[in-house]
């Protein structure tokens, strides 16, 4: 199914996703490679959040209002966190729309 980003934000109102967001500032130890970071992610735990709003930024890239969820009871908070959709890895369980986390994120 081929949709444009207004319509999918609006047919997934209310779900719930997972996200990460990828690294873009190293640290000069990092950029010089003393070492092997094994992780292009800020965090290495998904964060839980609906898309509230998205904004057309030009060239094809959006910017996503998400409204972030406590990972235990999915309460949402009274933040909205804003990334760019390329700054970020979105993926969907369904079990956790019925407030279920115990299933294994890969």
């Amino acid at each position: 199914m081929v949709t444009d980003m207004e319509t999918w934000v609006a047919d997934n109102e209310g779900r719930i996703i997972r996200y990460l967001v990828y690294k873009r500032l190293f640290t000069p130890y990092e950029q010089e490679k003393k070492y092997m970071d094994e992780s292009e992610f800020d965090d290495i735990h998904f964060r839980f959040g609906a898309i509230e709003e998205a904004i057309e930024l030009g060239s094809g890239e959006w910017l996503l209002g998400i409204r972030m969820y406590d990972d235990i009871d999915f309460k949402p908070y009274n933040i909205i966190e804003y990334h760019k959709l390329s700054d970020i890895k979105l993926s969907f369980y369904e079990r956790d729309m019925e407030g279920d986390t115990e299933e294994e994120c890969g």
